[in-house]
C-alpha cells in the first residue's frame, strides 16, 4: 500500500500505458526518479522516459529524455532470461497457489451454509419452544424459520452452482496446462488477454529499480537493472534514431509572445495566444507550461504575477 502512493520516491501504483517500466527508472545522472511523457496518437511519438528534476529547478532544459521503446525490450528480455532458470520452480508455485485460491473458496461457501444451518436450527428451536395459546409470536417464528429455511436453499443452490462451474480441485490437465503456461512465459506476455497494467506488475516481481544514462555515451543508453535479489546487470543499447518528422512551433507565435511578454502574465499570453487564433506546435490551445517551455526556448524573460502596465499602455 505504502508503494500505491504517488510520492516523490515511491513506485506508484501499476498503471495502463505503454511505457513498461512506469514507476521503475531512476536517472543515472542526477539520481532523480524520471517520468513518463506520453503522447497522443496524433503526435506521432511513443512514449519516452523523462527526468525534469533540473527543469523545474531553473534549468534551461530537462536533465534527459529517451524513448520507452527500446528500454523496455532490452529489461524484457533480460527479465525473461533471468526468469529462465527458474521456470519449473514458478510453475509449481502457480499450481500450488491456484489450488490454495480454490481451497480457500470453498472453505468459505462452507462456512456460509454452516451459519446458514444454524440459523435454521436456531430459528426451528425458537419455533417449537414457544406456547401455541400465543398464536400471534408462533405466527412471527413460523415466518422467520421459513424464511431462514429459504436462505438456506438458495445458498444451497448458488453453491451448487459455484461447484459446477469452477470446481475447487485442480484436475491433472489443468494442472499439466498451467505448468506448460508457466514454463513459457514469453507466450503468456504477448498473449492478448494480458494488459499492460499485469506486463508491469511482473517486472515490479523480479525487478527493484532501473537506472538510465543517455548522455555519457553518445547515441547510446547505458542501463542498470537492480533486481529485488541484490544482483546488478548493466548493458547498452543504441539511441533511437530521431525522424526528419518534428513539429515546430511558428515564428509568428514567437514574435507575438516576445511583445506580450513585457506587460503580460503567463496565464494571460496563453489566454491571448489562444483567443488569437495561434496554437502549440501540435495545433492545441496554449496553456501556461506551453509558454513557459516557449520563453525558455528562447530566452524570452516572463512572469507568473501580475504586473504593472507602463504608464499610458492602457
Amino acid at each position: 500500500m505504502r508503494q500505491n502512493g504517488f510520492r516523490f520516491n515511491t513506485r506508484g501504483a501499476p498503471r495502463t500505458g505503454a511505457a513498461l517500466l512506469q514507476g521503475l527508472v531512476w536517472c543515472a545522472r542526477c539520481g532523480a526518479k524520471m517520468g513518463v511523457n506520453s503522447h497522443s496518437a496524433r503526435e506521432r511519438r511513443r512514449p519516452s522516459y523523462i527526468c525534469s528534476q533540473a527543469y523545474t529547478e531553473g534549468a534551461a532544459h530537462t536533465c534527459q529524455s529517451m524513448s520507452s521503446a527500446p528500454v523496455d525490450a532490452q529489461v524484457v528480455a533480460l527479465f525473461f532470461e533471468a526468469l529462465a532458470p527458474t521456470q519449473p520452480e514458478i510453475a509449481a508455485q502457480a499450481v500450488e497457489q491456484l489450488q490454495q485460491q480454490r481451497d480457500a473458496l470453498s472453505r468459505q461457501w462452507e462456512r456460509q451454509l454452516q451459519q446458514a444451518r444454524y440459523e435454521v436450527q436456531l430459528a426451528q428451536r425458537q419455533y417449537d419452544a414457544v406456547d401455541p395459546d400465543y398464536r400471534l409470536v408462533a405466527a412471527e417464528l413460523e415466518r422467520r424459520w421459513n424464511a431462514k429455511l429459504e436462505a438456506l436453499q438458495a445458498l444451497a443452490a448458488a453453491h451448487a452452482e459455484a461447484q459446477r462451474q469452477a470446481h475447487f480441485s485442480v484436475s491433472p490437465e489443468e494442472q499439466q496446462a498451467v505448468l506448460r503456461l508457466a514454463q513459457d512465459l514469453p507466450a503468456l506476455w504477448q498473449a492478448p488477454t494480458t494488459t499492460d497494467r499485469e506486463r508491469k506488475q511482473l517486472l515490479r516481481y523480479a525487478i527493484a529499480q532501473v537506472e538510465l544514462d543517455g548522455v555519457a555515451t553518445p547515441g547510446k543508453i547505458d542501463i542498470r537493472i537492480t533486481w529485488h535479489s541484490g544482483a546488478v546487470t548493466r548493458c547498452q543499447i543504441p539511441r533511437l534514431k530521431v525522424g526528419a518528422w518534428a513539429p515546430r512551433t511558428e515564428a509568428r507565435v514567437i514574435e507575438r509572445l516576445r511583445a506580450l511578454a513585457p506587460t503580460h502574465t503567463v496565464g494571460a499570453i496563453a489566454e491571448c495566444l489562444s483567443r488569437e487564433g495561434l496554437r502549440s506546435a501540435h495545433g492545441r490551445p496554449f496553456r501556461d507550461y506551453h509558454v513557459l517551455y516557449l520563453a525558455r526556448r528562447h530566452g524570452i524573460p516572463v512572469t507568473t504575477t501580475e504586473k504593472r502596465l507602463p504608464q499610458g499602455a492602457r
